[in-house]
């Protein structure tokens, strides 16, 4: 009898252990599959990102983990990705389905204030733009920002504002488009008050926002807003290591005028000053 309790140990000892090699090696092929997804998008080999991510989903239905929640988040995961790659060929009908897909797969795995849904969201809702469906982009991220704002009753690190950055950016340039000035300008304000420090990516658009906002504030004839607006931008420009110099000299053409006519010549010509600066570094490069 104590013989065979020792055989009958030995054997489950081994199916778990052989289970653990499994799993470790699953998770070591799919982590694999991850970074040469993330090499081939940062590169720019948007096809092979693709055939890369359709492989990680493919692997992910035939090496299902132990919990069933694991196998939804990575097949989720995997139709993200893959549509992360399609939209840059243009797919953008293709990458919707996708999307929409994951989104649902992942309210019903975790629930509809998940900060998981986030990303897709902002994915989508950048397919909607690209589509032309304003009003259905605008829709999707607002549901994105009433996630956000449930997230943020806990989340307190600092990506997380990066994360509200991009959310408020976002939405900026869709209230913008739409002409919705005075929520832009409100969205504007808040994505300025978040003291963490942003990437240049979203230091830049929000850099665009503003400097977008002060034009047309300034077609309206608030020139004290308009000004307010430029001014943001111009620091916000001078942040970002790698900024778009034409947009960035049109912003400060633009706040050297307002300058001009509100008398505030010194001011004006510092700014243009800078001007002349930036287009000469332009001019360097090309």
């Amino acid at each position: 009898m104590a013989f065979r309790n020792v055989c009958v140990f030995l054997f489950v000892s081994l199916l778990v252990a052989s289970s653990v090699n499994a799993i470790a090696d699953d998770r070591e092929r799919w982590l694999a599959l991850h970074h040469a997804y993330t090499a081939a998008l940062e590169a720019g080999e948007y096809k092979q990102a693709e055939t890369v991510a359709r492989e990680q989903f493919q692997f992910a239905k035939e090496h299902p983990l132990p919990h069933e929640e694991d196998n939804v988040s990575r097949q989720a995961h995997s139709l993200n990705q893959i549509a992360g790659a399609l939209i840059p060929q243009g797919d953008l009908a293709t990458a919707k389905k996708l999307l929409t897909q994951s989104l649902e797969m992942n309210v019903a795995l975790r629930g509809p204030t998940s900060k998981h849904l986030i990303p897709i969201l902002l994915r989508l809702a950048e397919v909607n733009r690209q589509q032309g469906q304003i009003e259905e982009a605008a829709e999707t991220l607002r549901q994105a920002m009433r996630v956000k704002e449930v997230a943020l009753t806990w989340q307190k690190k600092d990506e997380a504002f990066v994360e509200l950055a991009e959310l408020l950016n976002a939405q900026c340039a869709m209230m913008i488009a739409q002409r919705e000035i005075d929520d832009a300008r409100k969205t504007a304000e808040r994505a300025v008050s978040i003291k963490v420090p942003l990437p240049d990516s979203e230091q830049q658009q929000l850099a665009i926002n503003l400097s977008q906002l002060g034009s047309l504030l300034r077609d309206q004839g608030e020139s004290a807003q308009a000004v307010s607006c430029l001014e943001e931008a111009r620091i916000r420009y001078g942040k970002v290591a790698d900024a778009d110099r034409a947009k960035f000299a049109n912003c400060l053409e633009h706040l050297a005028s307002l300058y001009r006519e509100a008398g505030r010549d010194q001011d004006a010509e510092k700014v243009e000053a800078q001007l002349e600066s930036v287009r000469a570094a332009d001019s360097q490069r090309a």
